[in-house]
């Protein structure tokens, strides 16, 4: 105790200074010459930090994807990109990445949810590395990393999703596109423009949440499609880089007086109160009940799957329904809004389409077909499947970790546990050659 107190506050912040510098030096030397990957290829500062990735992401606005492809044209189809990750460019790799559980365990890369607020506590110092996970359930990220938890938890709501399930709530879908037909029908002639992009979102919102909530959202009926709530999912997307390097700025925006705030500034509140209502509801609806209803919710579903909430981490059920109606909203909206561009843009497209829609509406004027009668259009099908491949989402990798097993590529061994990544745009866009 004595010697401590007789340390002054310069020389503790110089010894301070003199440890981070030497485990900043130990840790550029590891990374360099002693990583399992550190034989592969790539830029020395993508190999030494992240800073080199978050440059791009957040001061050059996202454009960290055409970075990696300057990489490939100059160090070949396999290049490190971050100090723990692998890029491979070849298409046919990404078969042999994304694989069903059947081939071998899959795992996602353990920083790809940072930043979204699904994450548990984790610190990065300066962008370099030194992560830590104090609790490996302490957060949505822990099931979507472990290749067994996710697989259980996707387990419960498989059967939801399945042909019989969509059926069920097949009504439910119908009536919220019969209210964005009656919404254009209005406007026609009036002069107004739509944003579509608002307008699909709205719709696939009040569908998803429709499937997860007897207490719906009502997105359609907004004057402006409920823009401004859009646009603040939007710029919080574009936060996800700066967060996702610097999570101690997320810790300060967790802290409750924040959330307060924010939940006051947004719609975030009535989106937690309403789930957990209906949390509340469905855990006094008996299982049988709640899982077999007309009615029946997502929520019905996870309460009386037998998997423990705490398994998913705090407030695990409401978490996991905000994960489930933010994919469902955005992909399945941006999916449309690319099939009607397209469509649009293209005339005989256009009328080949309508010709084989009018046949079918003619056949039952009366009565809107079915999801079953409309998947036996063979130009329909091949338009939703075209419209699917187009809209690839987000430009980001699509990162996964081999846990138990290497991987081989053109010679070189991927280490088990090493995460690789491929984006899905230069496979999907492959021109097909006869």
């Amino acid at each position: 105790m004595a010697i401590l107190a007789s340390i002054t506050a310069f020389e503790l912040a110089e010894g301070v200074l003199v440890c981070g510098f030497v485990y900043t030096i130990a840790l550029v030397l590891y990374r360099l010459w002693f990583s399992p990957i550190s034989s592969f290829p790539g830029p020395i500062l993508a190999r030494v930090t992240f800073l080199y990735e978050f440059y791009y992401q957040w001061f050059a606005v996202g454009t960290y994807y055409l970075k990696i492809k300057e990489m490939h044209e100059k160090y070949g189809p396999i290049v490190r990109v971050t100090p723990d990750e692998l890029h491979v460019s070849e298409p046919w790799f990404y078969h042999k990445l994304l694989v069903p559980a059947a081939v071998r365990k899959s795992e996602v890369y353990a920083r790809f949810g940072d930043g979204t607020g699904f994450e548990g506590k984790r610190f990065v110092l300066l962008g370099i590395g030194l992560m830590a996970n104090h609790d490996p359930i302490i957060d949505m990220t822990h099931f979507m990393v472990d290749h067994d938890v996710h697989r259980r938890a996707r387990s419960l709501l498989d059967p939801f999703f399945s042909v019989a399930g969509i059926s069920r709530v097949e009504a439910r879908v119908l009536v919220r596109v019969k209210h964005l037909c009656d919404r254009i029908n209005a406007l026609r002639g009036s002069g107004t423009a739509i944003n579509l992009s608002y307008a699909l979102s709205s719709l696939t919102t009040d569908v998803i949440s429709s499937v997860i909530f007897e207490e719906p959202s009502d997105y359609l009926g907004a004057p402006d499609f409920n823009v401004a709530w859009f646009n603040t999912l939007k710029y919080g997307l574009l936060t996800q880089p700066l967060l996702a390097h610097l999570p101690w700025l997320a810790k300060i925006l967790s802290t409750p007086l924040i959330r307060v705030l924010m939940e006051r500034a947004t719609n975030w509140r009535v989106w937690d109160d309403k789930a957990r209502r209906q949390i509340l509801t469905s855990k006094l609806r008996p299982g049988n009940e709640a899982k077999t209803r007309d009615d029946t919710t997502v929520f019905d579903h996870l309460v009386h799957s037998g998997l423990p909430e705490k398994e998913l981490g705090p407030g695990g059920y409401v978490r996991l329904a905000q994960l489930v109606q933010q994919a469902g909203a955005h992909n399945a909206a941006h999916a449309l809004g690319t099939i009607l561009v397209y469509i649009l843009m293209d005339e005989e497209k256009q009328q080949t389409l309508r010709k084989e829609l009018r046949a079918v509406f003619d056949n039952s004027p009366e009565k809107s077909p079915s999801w079953r009668d409309l998947q036996k259009l063979p130009y329909l099908t091949s338009v939703v499947k075209e419209g699917l491949r187009m809209a690839t989402g987000g430009m980001n990798r699509t990162p996964r970790v081999s846990p138990d097993i290497d991987l081989e590529f053109h010679g070189w061994t991927i280490p088990r546990k090493v995460s690789q990544a491929k984006r899905a745009l230069p496979f999907l866009k492959i021109p097909i050659t006869q």
